[in-house]
């Protein structure tokens, strides 16, 4: 028997800079449709995972797991069909923990079905994407917001159509760095049926800085991952990669939490490298002060920035500095 799986209608668009995405984030009407209530900023970690042998790519699957404030979610979408903006998928989700393996998720038909595709194989990580989001709900323009019974996408011609609209800011990060960013505007239809889209789709195809997306954020994840991973050819990275010093960190208000950390800790953790050899040398205390300094700054560091990071990546760097700290004290 066929099992018939929620569908995912939605249209796509590149963004060519964030303003001209605030732009439509903030009007009150676009075609038809009212926007409800103001923007609702929020955070996302997403990572999309497979079995090592793409047991799920060959089924016509992705799996994503999404960490965000309200906790972690597993969802299972298919590669869909793609018209112009408008792309259509298959969509189940679940509850799931961030470090566990799909047997110890909770029972829900998005684990029912990596489970069915992968078996007991355990699951790696192809790519991670982090986001800012601010989303608003659209309603036609009189409807009150209710919409009465609703029931998503497929919800009968009775109620009035419900879209939510969110500008996603993205960063990709491949082997523990950014390797792309940009910003995409989705539309979700989340009432109402796929004719309703129509008058934003006409909208938005015209309008300056959008173009229709090619395909799903993990598509334009996996290219930018490939595009930017070392050839077999490439030479090998050195032990101990030259760090230049800079004035600031370079933290940006665009920057998203985990990536301003980087950016502290990279800073810092320079400033500690450039006084190691003055260190060893011992005849300038003054060295030796200035990498205390450096290691007690990239601690306190952590204490702000460390909810941007998966605790388990990050512990073996956190006691290591605690050593480099206590080595140090020692020789003071």
């Amino acid at each position: 028997m066929t099992v018939q799986r929620p569908i995912e209608i939605e249209l796509k668009y590149a963004v060519a800079d964030r303003a001209s995405g605030e732009r439509l984030l903030e009007s009150d009407v676009l075609a038809g449709f009212r926007t409800v209530g103001s923007p609702r900023p929020l955070q996302l970690e997403d990572r999309y995972l497979d079995s090592a042998a793409g047991a799920l790519a060959r089924a016509g699957f992705y799996a994503r797991l999404r960490t965000s404030s309200a906790g972690t979610v597993v969802t299972v979408k298919s590669t869909g069909t793609v018209d112009g903006a408008l792309q259509r998928r298959e969509e189940i989700e679940g509850p799931a923990e961030p470090s566990a393996e799909p047997i110890a998720w909770p029972s829900s038909p998005a684990r029912s079905l990596v489970l069915e595709l992968c078996g007991d194989a355990p699951l790696v990580e192809l790519v991670t994407i982090r986001q800012f989001r601010r989303r608003r709900d659209l309603v036609v323009a009189g409807d009150d917001g209710t919409g009465g019974a609703g029931g998503g996408v497929g919800g009968g011609s009775d109620d009035a159509a419900a879209v939510e609209l969110s500008l996603d800011e993205v960063d990709v990060i491949a082997r523990g760095r950014v390797v792309e960013r940009f910003i995409e505007l989705e539309l979700e239809l989340t009432r109402g049926v796929e004719a309703d889209l129509a008058p934003l789709r006409t909208l938005l195809d015209g309008t300056a800085g959008l173009s229709p997306a090619s395909g799903s954020k993990l598509e334009r994840a996996l290219g930018a991952a490939r595009h930017t991973a070392p050839g077999k050819d490439a030479p090998r990275r050195p032990t101990s990669p030259p760090i230049s010093v800079g004035k600031t960190p370079g933290v940006t208000a665009d920057d998203l939490h985990a990536e301003a950390g980087r950016k502290v800790l990279r800073f810092h953790f320079a400033r500690m490298i450039d006084r190691e050899a003055g260190t060893r040398e011992g005849s300038k205390p003054e060295e030796l002060h200035a990498m205390r300094v450096s290691t007690r700054r990239m601690r306190a560091a952590w204490r702000v920035f460390g909810d941007g990071f998966r605790p388990e990546r990050t512990r073996k760097f956190r006691r290591r500095l605690q050593r480099i700290a206590t080595l140090l004290g020692g020789v003071r």
